[in-house]
C-alpha cells in the first residue's frame, strides 16, 4: 500500500493507467472509489489517474486537531504525493472539500499543475459567521457517529445505499471530520486568486450554498470559467456525470493541446 510522508501524516494514494497525470481528490467523508461507482473513470482511461485518500480518509493518517486540517497541509499532501511518483506537473480535479483543496493550490503550489477542475466549490472563507454557522449543522452530523451516518444517507436515498457505501461510512473516522469542520481559516482568496495563471474550470449547481462563490472565482481569477448546472444542489452535482464529464473532457483536452 503506497503512501507519501507530508508533515508526518503518511497519505495513501494509488494509481490507475497511463497517459498525462490527473490527480483525483475527493470531498469531505467521501472516497475516491465512489467516482468509480458514478461513472466517471472509465471515459477518462487516457488518464494517469492519482487517487488519493485525503487527509483524515480512509487509509490516510487521521489527527484529530483541527490546525491539522489547514489548507497549506491539505495542499501540500497533493504535492507530497506527486513528489513520491516522480511528477513535476498534473491536472487536478477536486469535489467539494476536494475544490477547497484545488483552489488552495493556487497560492501553495501553482508551478506544479496545468489546469484544474473545481467541482462545488468557491472562493467561501471558512472564518466567516455564516460559514461557522452551516459547518455547525454539519458537526452535528457526524457527532452522530457512524450508525447515525448510515441512517441519514439511507433516509436520503430512499433506503438504497450499496454494500460499498455502508463499509465506507461505517468506517469513517467522525472525530477527524468534525476537526476538519472546526478549522475555520482565513485563505485570502481575494489576494491570491487574481493573480492565478493556472487554466481552471469550475462547476456548480445554482441550487449549491457555494453558487456565488463559485461565480466570485470566475469574476476575479484569469483563465477561468464556470459551468453553472441548473437546479441541482451540492450532492446533485456530482451525481449528474452525464453533464460534468463533457465540460470536463473538453477542458481537460483543450489544456492539454496547449
Amino acid at each position: 500500500m503506497p503512501f507519501a510522508l507530508n508533515d508526518e501524516v503518511k497519505i495513501h494514494y494509488r494509481v490507475e493507467g497511463k497517459g498525462i497525470p490527473l490527480v483525483i481528490h475527493h470531498g469531505l467523508s467521501g472516497y475516491a472509489e465512489s467516482w468509480r461507482a458514478a461513472g466517471y473513470f472509465e471515459p477518462l482511461e487516457d488518464y494517469k489517474l492519482i487517487l488519493l485518500d485525503a487527509r483524515g480518509h480512509g487509509a490516510s493518517g487521521k489527527p484529530h486537531s483541527p490546525d491539522d486540517y489547514a489548507m497549506k497541509y491539505m495542499a501540500g499532501d497533493v504535492v507530497a504525493v506527486l513528489d513520491q511518483l516522480g511528477v513535476d506537473k498534473s491536472f487536478y480535479w477536486g469535489f467539494s472539500l476536494g475544490g477547497r483543496v484545488g483552489l488552495s493550490l493556487c497560492k501553495y503550489a501553482p508551478e506544479r499543475f496545468s489546469g484544474l477542475i473545481i467541482g462545488a466549490m468557491g472562493a467561501d472563507e471558512w472564518d466567516t459567521e455564516a460559514s461557522v454557522n452551516r459547518r455547525k449543522d454539519m458537526i452535528s452530523f457526524f457527532k452522530g457517529g457512524n450508525e447515525g451516518i448510515i441512517k441519514e444517507m439511507e433516509e436520503a436515498s430512499g433506503g438504497k445505499i450499496s454494500d460499498q457505501d455502508r463499509k465506507h461510512y461505517n468506517e469513517i473516522d467522525v472525530d477527524a471530520m468534525i476537526s476538519i469542520l472546526k478549522c475555520n481559516e482565513h485563505l485570502g482568496y481575494e489576494e491570491f486568486l487574481p493573480k492565478n495563471r493556472i487554466p481552471t474550470l469550475l462547476y456548480c449547481g445554482d441550487k449549491d450554498y457555494y453558487y456565488p462563490s463559485a461565480k466570485r472565482c470566475t469574476e476575479i481569477m484569469p483563465n477561468s470559467e464556470l459551468v453553472t448546472l441548473p437546479e441541482l444542489d451540492h450532492g446533485e452535482a456530482f451525481d449528474r456525470v452525464d453533464l460534468v464529464l463533457p465540460h470536463a473532457i473538453k477542458f481537460l483536452e483543450k489544456v492539454s493541446n496547449r
